[in-house]
């Protein structure tokens, strides 16, 4: 295998897919914003915060997006929380294993809920990569995004957050 990185030009979804950020209005129109990311140069989309509806998996891979997909956060790190947390990413990958558009699993974002702060949470932060990995083994587990990395992790990470310039001051996809 060679190593060498791979270019991830990336849009947080909801920037993206329907102003109204509730459920599509149709398989087109998911397909359609998807072409225009395309065309954008852009070859990922993450699904920010959310468990994305199935047509959108479909979509992308139908038109060969890759998609980076998240949990939905919570504020407190409860066990309620937790066990919220672990019974949602299951069902996302009961569900939505077969698509090959999905390439990264994430597990908190930005720290939400304060996980890896704490010695216990850190501990659960670990437990819950490693379940998740045992679930999915084939693809990317990202823990804290970016803050906690996993000392199994394999993936070197460099973030940079831009804005393209075609998106300066728009609302890419909105009717009008």
């Amino acid at each position: 295998m060679v190593e060498r990185p791979f270019p991830l030009p990336a849009w947080r979804s909801t920037r993206i897919i329907i102003p109204t950020s509730f459920a599509p209005p149709s398989y087109a129109t998911i397909e359609n914003q998807f072409r225009q990311a395309k065309a954008m140069g852009l070859n990922c989309l993450r699904v920010h915060i959310k468990v994305a509806d199935p047509r959108y998996y479909e979509a992308a891979d139908r038109v060969g997006l890759l998609i980076w997909t998240e949990l939905p956060n919570w504020a407190q790190l409860t066990p309620a929380a937790k066990q919220r947390g672990r019974e949602t990413i299951a069902g996302m990958i009961e569900r939505d294993w077969n698509h090959p558009a999905i390439i990264i699993w994430t597990i908190i974002n930005e720290a939400w809920g304060r996980a890896g702060n704490q010695p216990d949470h850190r501990a659960w932060l670990a437990e819950m990569f490693a379940w998740v990995k045992q679930l999915d083994p084939t693809r990317l587990v990202v823990t804290i995004l970016p803050a906690f990395t996993m000392p199994t992790s394999k993936v070197t990470w460099t973030i940079s957050t831009i804005t393209p310039p075609c998106l300066m001051g728009q609302r890419v996809g909105t009717p009008g």
